[in-house]
Order: C-alpha cells, then structure tokens, then sequence
C-alpha cells in the first residue's frame, strides 16, 4: 500500500505492455539501480545523495487493532510488478554510496559477484524497493506478452528519459 505520506504528491507511473521476442529483456538489462549516484552539470560531475524515489523501511511498526505488532512501515521508493515470473531479478543489496560504485545511470555490472544471490520477482505481486536497490530485467525463455508496472514516488531530484521514457 502506498503511504498516507504520498496522498496529494506527484508520483511517477511506468506501464508497458508488450510482446517480448525469446532471448530478450522487455526492461533494461544489466544489474542497476536507480540512483546513478554521479550527475554532470555545468560541466562537473557531482554526487546527489537522493535521485530516485528513495525510499526507507521505518523499524518501529505500528500496532493493529489488537495491539500486536504491526509490519514495518516503508516511505518513499519503487513499487515494481509484473504478469511474467523470473523476468525481473532483485537483490537484497543497500548501495549505501552510490556515487563510490555505480557507473553510468546506475550500472553495477562490476560489482555483481558482491550482490549475492539474486530473488526472482513473482508474477503478478508487488515489489518495493529503494532507489539504491539492485535489481534488472532479465530475457525470457519464450516469445511472451508482458505487462510491468512502476511507480516512482515523489521524492524525485532526476528524470531519465533514455531508460524511463517511450
């Protein structure tokens, strides 16, 4: 669920359907994550802290209505699904600097032997996850229709249209 704290905010919505050839990525490929860490500007290169979404888990739950220990609340972030299983991966990595590791928009193909197993999206459930997440689309093993959805919430500093825009 999309917290109360983004009721009235501008957010950021993603929808593609389409047919994927076999052997393709309907996404972008490659182990990523969404902060690119590194921007250039007035000719210089420079470190932003927060890009895309952001995104954190509050530990301290709430209570439910019979005072038991609620789920921990999250804010901010990416919410991510598709119809297709196994075509899309994410790990249980925090970059906590992106700007020490990423590359452009937010490559993290050289760091992928550090990441760790990666957990295969499930069809149709969704996803949440921070800006500084690895994760990436990966190609289908037969000619298949897939529906993905994202939506970025409003704690945005950058837009990237070559990988976010059709």
């Amino acid at each position: 669920r999309v917290p109360t704290s983004e009721f009235g905010k501008i957010c950021y919505l993603t929808i593609q359907e389409s047919l994927v050839p076999a052997d393709k990525a309907q996404r972008r490929q490659g182990l990523h994550i969404e902060a690119p860490g590194l921007v250039m500007t007035d000719g210089k290169f420079h470190g932003h802290a927060r890009m895309w979404g952001c995104g954190m888990v509050e530990a301290e739950a709430d209570r439910d209505e019979d005072d038991r220990p609620g789920l921990p609340r999250v804010q901010g972030g990416l919410y991510m699904a598709s119809n297709v299983a196994n075509s899309c991966a994410v790990y249980n990595v925090l970059v906590k600097d992106p700007k020490a590791v990423v590359g452009h928009n937010g490559d993290l193909e050289h760091i992928r032997p550090l990441c760790g197993k990666p957990h295969m999206m499930r069809k149709n459930k969704l996803y949440w996850l921070t800006d500084k997440t690895p994760h990436e689309s990966l190609p289908l093993n037969e000619e298949t229709y897939r529906q993905f959805f994202r939506l970025v919430t409003s704690a945005l500093s950058a837009w990237f249209p070559e990988h976010s825009t059709a």
